[in-house]
C-alpha cells in the first residue's frame, strides 16, 4: 500500500458504523492520498433492530430485517465472509488480502486491495495504539479507528445470532411461541419492553375498547420496578398515555413492582408455565416470560489500551517528566467509553480514536438509532478534517508539540445537545411521543409516531443506507 493511503478502520457496522462507512467511502480527497476503510462486523449482515420487535410479532416484516453490507462502501470492496479459522473460510478472491505471517496481519505493504474497502466478519479482541486484534490473532493496522460496537439486548429487541438464517430462524421461533401462550408475563417497563407489548396486543387483542374481553385472546401484563414508563426524564403524562393506549390493546401495566427472581432462572423465551412473584409478594401465573431489561455494553476489548495508559503514565511519573493522562478510557460503572463532544476518546493521549453510538457515555437520551446516526456522522466528519490536515502524518512523527499544535487549530465537529423526549410505537398505528417536557398524546401521537417510523419502522431509510431500494428486499 503507497505511503499516501490513510487506513481507517471501523468496528462495529450497525447505526453509528455504517453511518461512518457511508459518509467516509463517500469524501473525495486529492489525488495524492487516498482513504482505505477497513469495516469489522460480527454478524454477516445489517439488523435493522428498530424494526425487530414488530418482525418478531409480525413474521412476514421480519424477513426484510436482515440487509447485506455488500453496497454500503460501494462496489470496490473486498470482503472476507469468514474467520472461523486462521487458514479456511475464507474467499478465494481476498485471500491475497492476508499475509501469510504468524501475527495473520491485514499488512499495509503487500496486500493487493490498494484503494479498495474492506469488510471482515470478525469480532474485535484487542486495540492498540495504531493497530486492533481480531479473533484469530488478525491484527488491523489503523492511521483512524472507530469504536461502534454498540450495545446488546435480549432477544428479540436484538438478536443474538451472527448469521443471518440464524437471526430469521430466532424471530420465528419466538413467534411462534408467542402464538401458543395465553398468557405472557413482559418484565421490565423500558422501551422495549412498552413497544414489544404494544406490537402483540395490536395483533392479538385489538378492540379500540378496554371493556370488550370477548376479543382479547392474549393476556398481557408488563410488569416494571419503576414509575414511570421507559425513561425517568419523561413526564408523567407520556406514562399516562402510554398506560391508556396499552390498556386498550389488552395489556395490564404494572408499576412500581419489582419481581424476586431466583438466581438461577433462565428466560429462553419459551413457553414455561410460571408463578413469579414480586418483592411485596404479588403473584404472575404465564405461559410465557420475557424480559426486556439487562442492556449489555462490552467494552473488554479496551483492556489492552488501558494497560498501555496506565504504563505511559507510570513511566512518565518515574522518569519525572511531563505526566501522561491516565484519565480512563472506560467508566468502571457503565463499562461505556468517555468521550468528548467530537466523539474522540476522552484521554488526550488518543484523539484519532472515536466511539458514536450507544458504547460511548453520552446520555440516555441519545441510546437511540437517530443519535447513533447522527454520531457515526460527526466521527466520520472528524476525521475527514484530520486527513485533509495530515494528522496521521503529524501523529506518526511522535512530535508531541506538532500533534498538540495541529490539534489546537482544527475546528472539529461537535455532537449536538439532544433533545430530551422519546418516541414509543405501539403497533403500527399508535404510539406516543414526548419533546421537551410536552406530551403528543391520543391521535396526535399516534400521528407523530406514524410520521416518524412510516408503515416500515425506518426501514426504507435504513435501505437507502446501505445501498438498497425497498423493491429489492420486499
Amino acid at each position: 500500500m503507497s505511503p499516501s493511503t490513510v487506513r481507517v478502520v471501523i468496528v462495529g457496522a450497525s447505526y453509528a458504523g455504517a453511518s461512518a462507512a457511508r459518509t467516509l467511502s463517500s469524501i473525495k480527497l486529492n489525488d495524492d492520498t487516498n482513504v482505505q476503510i477497513t469495516l469489522v462486523e460480527r454478524r454477516d449482515h445489517y439488523f435493522h433492530s428498530i424494526g425487530a420487535l414488530h418482525g418478531a410479532v409480525f413474521p412476514r416484516f421480519s424477513k426484510r430485517l436482515f440487509v447485506p453490507y455488500d453496497r454500503l462502501m460501494g462496489s470496490n470492496v473486498s470482503h472476507i465472509s469468514s474467520l472461523s479459522s486462521p487458514s479456511s473460510s475464507r474467499t478465494s478472491s481476498t485471500k491475497e488480502n492476508i499475509n501469510s505471517n504468524d501475527d495473520d496481519d491485514v499488512s499495509t505493504s503487500s496486500t493487493k486491495i490498494e484503494n479498495k474497502h474492506v469488510t471482515i466478519c470478525s469480532e474485535l479482541v484487542e486495540t492498540h495504539p495504531d493497530h486492533v486484534v481480531l479473533k484469530n490473532n488478525m491484527k488491523v493496522p489503523f492511521d483512524y479507528l472507530v469504536l461502534a460496537t454498540g450495545s446488546d439486548n435480549n432477544s428479540p429487541a436484538k438478536t443474538s445470532s451472527l448469521k443471518k438464517e440464524d437471526g430469521m430462524q430466532e424471530l420465528k421461533g419466538f413467534n411462534d411461541e408467542v402464538e401458543k401462550a395465553k398468557s405472557i408475563l413482559i418484565i421490565g417497563g423500558g422501551g422495549a419492553g412498552v413497544e414489544l407489548a404494544g406490537e402483540i396486543g395490536a395483533k392479538y387483542n385489538t378492540t379500540g375498547n378496554a371493556k370488550d374481553s370477548s376479543a382479547i385472546k392474549k393476556k398481557i401484563v408488563l410488569a416494571h420496578s419503576r414509575n414511570k414508563l421507559v425513561g425517568e426524564h419523561l413526564s408523567e403524562a407520556f406514562t399516562k398515555d402510554l398506560k391508556c393506549k396499552l390498556k386498550n390493546l389488552g395489556v395490564e401495566v404494572v408499576l412500581n413492582e419489582r419481581l424476586d427472581l431466583p438466581p438461577d432462572i433462565v428466560f429462553d423465551n419459551k413457553v414455561n408455565t410460571r408463578v413469579l412473584k414480586t418483592l411485596s409478594g404479588r403473584e404472575f401465573n404465564s405461559d410465557l416470560q420475557v424480559c426486556t431489561i439487562g442492556n449489555r455494553i462490552n467494552t473488554k476489548y479496551l483492556e489492552t489500551l488501558e494497560l498501555a495508559v496506565d504504563a505511559a503514565a507510570a513511566a512518565a511519573a518515574a522518569k519525572d517528566l511531563d505526566s501522561v493522562s491516565s484519565l480512563h478510557l472506560v467508566d468502571p460503572t457503565t463499562n461505556m467509553i468517555n468521550i468528548l463532544p467530537t466523539m474522540q476518546l476522552a484521554n488526550p493521549a488518543f484523539p484519532h480514536i472515536f466511539a458514536p453510538g450507544d458504547v460511548n457515555n453520552r446520555s440516555k437520551v441519545e441510546k437511540k438509532a437517530s443519535y447513533a446516526y447522527g454520531h457515526g456522522q460527526v466521527a466520520a466528519k472528524n476525521i475527514e478534517i484530520m486527513i485533509r490536515a495530515g494528522f496521521h502524518n503529524v501523529r506518526s512523527s511522535g512530535d508531541k508539540a506538532a500533534i498538540k499544535q495541529l490539534l489546537e487549530s482544527l475546528s472539529l465537529k461537535k455532537c449536538r445537545n439532544p433533545i430530551n423526549g422519546a418516541k414509543i410505537p405501539l403497533g403500527p398505528k399508535m404510539g406516543t411521543a414526548e419533546f421537551c417536557g410536552i406530551t403528543f398524546s391520543g391521535v396526535i401521537g399516534n400521528f407523530i409516531m406514524w410520521l416518524g417510523n412510516g408503515e416500515d419502522y425506518k426501514l426504507s431509510r435504513t435501505l437507502s443506507l446501505l445501498g438498497y431500494s425497498p423493491k429489492e428486499l420486499s
